[in-house]
């Protein structure tokens, strides 16, 4: 552009301005800003496991954000483009304080994949690899771009164009997640949910709380639950609730409202008024505020002076107690299964109006049933009428069950499947996305339930779908119980409570308090009393994201500390000794010492 350097800047700077403000609105961290640029990072400093689709929305809201500014600007000399490039992978990410900043420096092939995209984008839009694109599945919508050459002499990557992100696609993905794979292992909670619906079919309504850790299953279960909803004659509504910086106000009231509208009901103007006002008539419930609640939810005008008084709070309240008498009156004509997943990530909003349903169905012929992660709190202990129903992890011999289904009978997958048994403690998502994965990255040949290995199991990774879910549940620990839960992978999957307080010197009391808390979120689990109080890790795979959280140089400090103390303890105390000796100094890089014991 031929502008002054002083105009240009300033304009610059606004670019730059809306490309931070996209990365905050969804969470990412923005720890460079360059001359003309920004580098982002998601799931930093907290591991978010949704921070593919986070990266693209802001991606996507760069754009848009830009294409407005420059056209309400009356600038002269050309329009500003933003290029955008998307990499994902394993980060270093160390802190830098300066002063009252805090600064993160992050390394990796994917800040080199994310640079490399960036260049190589056109103007105006944004490229992402192929393994971005895994991680967001269905919500977006991209278009092959071709290969990106990374260096002159590495192989090229392939490169695919963003073009929408829909996070409509996520409610119809989870409840259909797994229905391709064996249902094992969850008749007796099947059935429980279809006398569940027998009971709200008669006029007994109630809410029914399914808690779980993440990939358990809740999804699954609801996906062969709902299957049948229709065939019983009735309505289905679905929300699925997300991160509340994904949505809009009124998400989930909106959700409900559209989805018990008549169909023939005009989307717009005042074609829309009439038909929300004639539909409210046959109800029973067009009074003052109802209109206006529901063109509000709708996000049209209420043209109401009475309801243009009311303050927001009193407004969300008219709106919530509307919703419910619309899923009441709606359910005397015919039943209805109102379901809401993953209510751990409710706002306020969603949480008060299923505050509010709760209380109102009991006498309808409404089955409200909710998804829950199992360490969130319980909001739902002073609903009324409501079961919690706990969603436990195969047993060994169902586990067993989905392996071979998922993978076939080749005796020699037989290490394989005991890998995976042991690793992920009967938790359907997991096994399903490590076979997923192994799959696409070439290591299992065939066909799903006839897969053949071709390579050697100690090669296998675990997935990056995984590998985030978990470690965004560590991430979500306290600093202090995080910190415990680190250093007690350092120990091993199985943790003698005494090792431990040599790397976590606090009073004794509250570091069993902590792994009490850690307990109760479903890390860890005691295992042994006497002669030593011993937790284990709830799963390999949580024992393995812990560890490799820490960096290298941390964990070599900490086993060389553990070492230390075996060191110190009377063989008669404490079981292979040397063993565990020969492990942490090899660990902690001591060759001497780690050749004496091995």
């Amino acid at each position: 552009m031929d502008r002054d350097p002083e105009d240009a800047d300033e304009r610059l700077l606004g670019v730059l301005q809306i490309m931070i403000d996209a990365v905050h609105r969804f969470g990412g961290t923005v720890n460079q800003v360059l001359g003309d640029g920004i580098m982002a990072l998601f799931g930093v400093p907290r591991a978010q496991e949704d921070h593919a689709l986070r990266a693209c929305l802001a991606a996507e809201a760069i754009h848009a954000m830009t294409r407005q500014h420059e056209a309400s600007q009356p600038f002269s000399g050309g329009v500003v483009e933003v290029r955008v490039g998307l990499g994902s992978g394993e980060l270093v990410v160390k802190t830098a304080r300066h002063e009252l900043d805090l600064k993160y420096r992050a390394t990796g092939e994917a800040v080199y994949l994310a640079q490399r995209m960036e260049s190589a984008a056109p103007p105006g839009t944004s490229l992402l690899g192929r393994t971005t694109l895994n991680l967001v599945g269905e919500q977006v919508r991209a278009l092959p771009f071709g290969a990106v050459r990374l260096k002159a002499d590495s192989d090229p990557v392939e490169a695919f164009e963003l073009s929408e992100v829909n996070l409509d696609h996520r409610s119809s993905q989870s409840l259909s997640q797994g229905g391709s794979t064996s249902f094992t292992g969850r008749t007796r909670d099947l059935n429980d949910l279809l006398g569940d619906l027998d009971g709200a079919t008669a006029g007994t309504g109630r809410t029914v709380v399914l808690v779980g850790d993440a990939g358990v299953g809740k999804s699954r279960l609801l996906h062969e639950f709902l299957e049948g909803v229709g065939d019983r004659g009735c309505s289905l509504v679905t929300c699925d609730l997300l991160p509340s910086c994904f949505v809009r106000p009124l998400y989930a009231s909106a959700r409900i409202i559209k989805s018990l509208l008549p169909r023939q009901t005009e989307q717009g103007g005042q074609n829309l008024r009439d038909a929300v006002s004639d539909w409210l008539d046959t109800l029973g419930l067009n009074d003052r505020n109802a209109l206006p609640a529901i063109m509000e939810i709708l996000g049209m005008p209420a043209r109401d002076s009475v309801w243009a008084g009311l303050e927001p709070p009193e407004r969300l309240q008219v709106v919530v107690q509307t919703v419910g008498r619309v899923v009441c009156e709606t359910s005397r004509s015919r039943p209805l299964v109102l379901v809401f997943e993953d209510f751990h990530w409710a706002d306020s909003e969603t949480r008060m109006l299923v505050d509010e349903l709760a209380g109102m169905i009991a006498s309808c012929r409404v089955l409200m049933v909710v998804t829950c992660r199992s360490h969130h709190e319980k909001a739902w202990a002073s609903w009324p009428d409501t079961a919690e129903r706990e969603i436990r992890p195969l047993s060994r011999r169902q586990t067993w069950a989905l392996l071979e289904a998922l993978l076939g009978v080749d005796p020699e997958l037989e290490e394989l499947k005991q890998l995976l048994a042991d690793k992920t403690q009967g938790n359907p998502f997991f096994l399903e996305e490590c076979v997923r994965a192994f799959e696409e990255a070439g290591s299992l040949a065939g066909a799903p339930g006839s897969y053949r290995l071709v390579v050697p199991v100690a090669e296998l990774e675990i997935p990056v779908t995984v590998h985030g879910a978990l470690a965004a549940r560590v991430d979500s620990l306290s600093p202090s119980e995080r910190a415990t839960l680190l250093c007690a992978s350092v120990i091993g999957q199985r943790v003698d409570v005494s090792l431990l307080r040599e790397l976590c010197p606090q009073p004794r009391e509250e570091l069993l308090a902590r792994l009490s808390r850690l307990q109760q979120a479903g890390f860890l689990e005691r295992t042994r009393i006497i002669p030593n109080l011993e937790y284990s890790f709830r799963h390999a795979l949580i024992h393995d994201v812990a560890y490799n959280t820490l960096l290298k140089r941390k964990r070599r400090e900490l086993h060389a500390r553990v070492m230390a103390a075996i060191e110190r303890r009377p063989a008669a105390l404490l079981p292979y000794k040397v063993e565990l000796v020969a492990h942490h100094a090899f660990r902690a890089e001591d060759w001497p010492k780690a050749f004496a014991y091995c």
